[in-house]
């Protein structure tokens, strides 16, 4: 799965730094939808892990976590048997 943030040029600081961490994303996520939806990912371009985060009755990303180090991001679903959905599982 790809990430990548809208209207990038907006997010910039003043000083041309690049879009990353809590400073920017604050409480921001990425909602899954259910066949998306695996306990935690592996971003091929950082080599961070991100799990995925119960928001109510919805599931995500927390942007922050997901754009902590560069402002794109290349998710693979992390390949433990647990992180299927549980109407996979058997």
């Amino acid at each position: 799965m790809v990430l990548v943030p809208r209207l990038f040029d907006s997010l910039m600081s003043e000083e041309g730094r690049l879009p990353v961490g809590d400073g920017v994303w604050g409480d921001t996520w990425v909602e899954l939808p259910p066949e998306r939806m695996h306990a935690q990912w592996d971003n091929v371009l950082t080599g961070q892990t991100v799990a995925m985060q119960a928001l109510g009755e919805a599931h995500g990303l927390l942007a922050a976590q997901v754009f902590e180090r560069f402002p794109y991001a290349l998710l693979r679903a992390h390949p433990r048997p647990d992180s299927l959905p549980e109407e996979k599982q058997t």
